[in-house]
């Protein structure tokens, strides 16, 4: 009877391991076989996809973007074509350096499915001939799920950045100067300088070589020349 017994258990105790090892099995494949759906979906989205957005008008330079999903990780390279004053200019570049571009990807709707945003700073500067610069690039990755990813349509752009270049504020008298020509200016001509000096007024000689006008005047080395002792 307990011999029989013991048979009946191991008998039993088999069955459970063997039923056991084929729920592991055909879990397995299961797993397996899903794994391998997955990946004939993702399998598309690896291939390089190019993006552009017409910002060539408003920010000077246009930007294409490349993209692809590699398990569930997008790898992205944003290029701007262009390279305006703004980016060049001293001023401009020390306040712009913190401002922000957002590279926005929305669905066919509008609906705003990823952003980037990156600090002007960041960007890397890509030279051209001659060592100027011709564009800026910056690259990066995140995280995004296969089913946002399958939803890009279009690219958009924002930014915080100052697209005009401020000229320098110009002193009065520099303008002055500008518009009616400095006559202590070096390398002029005796009667360039002497009609520059009379846009201050009437010219007279006031001594030997002297001329003066207004409150400006030029005193020359020896007559008929154009070498200048003083000038004011």
């Amino acid at each position: 009877m307990l011999a029989n017994f013991f048979k009946g258990a191991a008998k039993i105790a088999v069955a459970i391991i063997l039923a056991a090892v084929a729920l592991a099995a055909l879990g397995f494949a299961w797993v397996r076989m899903s794994d391998r759906a997955k990946e004939r979906e993702a399998a598309p989205y690896e291939t390089v996809k190019n993006w552009q957005a017409d910002t060539g008008e408003l920010l000077g330079m246009k930007l294409a973007m490349k993209t692809k999903l590699v398990g569930g990780r997008m790898y992205a390279s944003v290029g701007f074509d262009g390279y305006p004053a703004y980016l060049s200019d001293p001023v401009a570049k020390v306040r712009n350096a913190d401002r922000v571009i957002t590279v926005i990807f929305n669905d066919k709707d509008g609906f705003k499915i990823f952003e980037k945003p990156i600090m002007v700073r960041e960007f890397t500067s890509i030279v051209g001939p001659g060592a100027q610069p011709t564009g800026l690039e910056y690259d990066f990755s995140d995280f995004v799920p296969l089913a946002d990813y399958a939803r890009f349509d279009r690219l958009t752009v924002t930014w915080t950045m100052e697209t005009k270049v401020i000229p320098p504020m110009v002193p009065p008298a520099a303008v002055a100067t500008a518009q009616t020509g400095d006559h202590c200016a070096p390398n002029l001509s005796r009667a360039e300088r002497l009609k520059r000096l009379g846009r201050h007024g009437t010219v007279r000689q006031t001594g030997y070589e002297t001329y003066s006008a207004g409150g400006s005047s030029v005193s020359f080395a020896f007559s008929g020349s154009s070498d200048v002792m003083s000038c004011n």
